[in-house]
């Protein structure tokens, strides 16, 4: 969505997400076992599929980082 309220692109992803995020022009979509990170122009940055789970994710302290927190296996 732009600042105005009006759509700004629309994209059909392939998980389930528990979680957004939009930072710095990044939109960040995640699952509990997947990723994806899409720039301010719906252009896909990052996809990935992580085994031990996803419990959340922070800005970077750099332009385009992004951390990932995931589960510990026992």
């Amino acid at each position: 969505m732009h600042y105005s309220g009006g759509r700004a692109y629309s994209k059909e992803v392939d998980i389930n997400p528990k979680g957004m995020s939009y930072n710095d022009g990044e939109i960040v979509l995640y699952s509990d076992t997947n990723c994806i990170i899409f720039d301010s122009n719906g252009n896909i940055k990052f996809k990935n599929k992580f085994n031990d789970g996803i419990t959340s994710f922070y800005p970077g302290c750099r332009q385009n980082q992004v951390l990932c927190h995931c589960r510990e296996e026992a």
